[in-house]
């Protein structure tokens, strides 16, 4: 048994190991997004020279082509980067993943002041913008057709459904049932 004085608990300095595994998710995930935005000869190409280390002229016998053309398929990527939005490819990825259930993605027009409310129950917001009026467009994902259903009809007037059309028809339907059923009782 130890007899000298009484020491603390080592700190632990090093970052915690979940968040090691989370950025190395992000990582995979990340490079398989980028690897699904090239064409088969640009992967190749790709793999060939990162993870392989070959030099253009074994790439180009490769792949066959010529070493200047080799050289082109790896830069051309980099070269385009309107051709596909990685964040929002990204968070559509993400969100299938996490829920693998029937998402629904919505296009609705919401008073700023309740915008927390439709972004606190939706799994993503995939695009926001300002209309003119002064209120928000949002494109938001919720986990299933029911779910987003029940977002918006707790909003009442706050928020508008501009798509998906049945998802518009439903609220309006839903209204009319509940107007019906006020004028039959006065």
């Amino acid at each position: 048994s130890y007899v000298g004085p009484w020491l603390p608990e080592p700190l632990l300095t090093a970052p915690d190991v979940a968040e090691d595994v989370e950025l190395a998710e992000s990582v995979s995930m990340a490079m398989l997004l980028m690897l699904e935005t090239l064409s088969p000869t640009e992967r190749a190409v790709f793999v060939l020279r990162e993870v392989f280390d070959l030099d253009y002229d074994e790439i180009a016998e490769a792949v066959g082509k010529s070493q200047i053309r080799a050289a082109e398929e790896l830069a051309e990527p980099a070269q385009r980067p309107d051709r596909v939005d990685l964040d929002r490819a990204w968070q559509e990825r993400s969100t299938r993943f996490r829920t693998g259930g029937e998402q629904v993605t919505v296009l609705v027009r919401v008073d700023p002041a309740r915008r927390e409310d439709v972004v606190s129950t939706a799994l993503a917001v995939l695009a926001e913008e300002s209309d003119p009026d002064g209120r928000l467009r949002l494109e938001v994902t919720f986990q299933d057709p029911r779910h987003a259903e029940w977002a918006l009809w707790q909003l009442t007037a706050d928020a508008e459904a501009l798509a998906p059309r049945w998802l518009r028809d439903s609220l309006r339907n839903r209204a009319a049932a509940i107007a019906a059923r006020y004028a039959a009782s006065s």
